[in-house]
């Protein structure tokens, strides 16, 4: 579940963000996008309560793809 919900929002040095950002998938999702232009501009404590908050939410999920690092579900 962690490693699914680090693949969707991951932190913006990690190698979920590394692999993402030469792939199809996850770039072209305008959550994506715009996670990621919101991460940019946060300083490491923000990062930290806004993924918090993220988890939290995730976390009330039933169901997520089954995400890989460069897909949003493998096939």
């Amino acid at each position: 579940w962690e490693k699914h919900f680090n693949h969707i929002f991951p932190m913006p040095s990690s190698t979920e963000a590394t692999q993402n950002a030469s792939d199809q998938n996850f770039p072209n999702c305008t959550y994506y996008q715009r996670y990621m232009a919101l991460i940019d501009t946060l300083q490491l404590p923000s990062l930290k309560k806004t993924r918090g908050t993220l988890k939290v939410e995730f976390d009330k999920l039933t169901w997520v793809p089954y995400t890989c690092a460069d897909r949003m579900w493998a096939t």
